[in-house]
């Protein structure tokens, strides 16, 4: 299992332990994709540029700079999820 996204101090969760130990199941955390960006950012956009990993799919909406507020409240509101800042 990894454990992602962001919880509170008093956030907990049970697991079995004998889940654990009979099933030899393993726990780790991820911090923001525990990444080394230098490493795996030239090797994304590898990936972008020969049309294999599809970023342009993910985007559910695009906002101009002056248009942030709109993005913000749409992403509280529970509308776009993954709306990108363009800047032209």
């Amino acid at each position: 299992m990894v454990v992602v996204g962001g919880s509170s101090l008093e956030d907990v969760t049970r697991i079995s332990g004998l889940d654990l130990h009979v099933a030899e199941k393993t726990i780790y955390g991820s911090f923001f994709g525990s990444t080394d960006p230098r490493r795996e950012f030239p090797r994304l956009l590898n990936l972008y540029k020969r049309k294999q990993l599809k970023v342009e799919e993910l985007i559910s909406g695009r906002y101009r700079l002056d248009q942030i507020n709109e993005g913000y409240e749409s992403l509280l509101k529970g509308g776009f999820k993954r709306g990108v800042i363009v800047f032209d």
